[in-house]
């Protein structure tokens, strides 16, 4: 699963607002004034939290689908970056109380989102 796929129907209602969190970032999705010929849709990553606030009035009728991507078996890439390549091989040298090797993703991911081949992003 990559991400959630939330869409509601035109029903009245007020208050349920969808919140998106996403590190300091908020989104609020508002489904009050919908048309009665139209539906709003949002979609989000997998790793964002996200409430529903209580509905004051009527019903909030929404179709929530999970987002999943189908991947081939994990695959990893060759090791052509120079830069990584010397950064192991200078790790290895150290001494072992010396040893700390970290790699930073600009990414959160979910547990079955974690695979070589849908990494999002650049290494930082």
């Amino acid at each position: 699963m990559i991400g959630t796929l939330v869409i509601v129907l035109p029903n009245a209602h007020i208050g349920g607002d969808l919140v998106i969190e996403l590190g300091e970032k908020n989104h609020i999705f508002s489904s009050e004034a919908i048309k009665p010929i139209n539906a709003k849709c949002i979609a989000f990553y997998a790793d964002c939290n996200h409430k529903v606030e209580k509905v004051k009035d009527g019903f909030r009728i929404a179709l929530t689908y999970n987002l999943v991507l189908k991947t081939e078996e994990l695959v990893l890439p060759p090791l052509e970056d120079s830069r990584l390549c010397e950064a192991v091989k200078e790790y290895f040298d150290l001494k072992e109380e010396e040893q700390k090797l970290v790699c930073f993703l600009n990414h959160s991911y979910t547990e079955h989102g974690l695979k070589w081949n849908i990494l999002k992003g650049e290494v930082g």
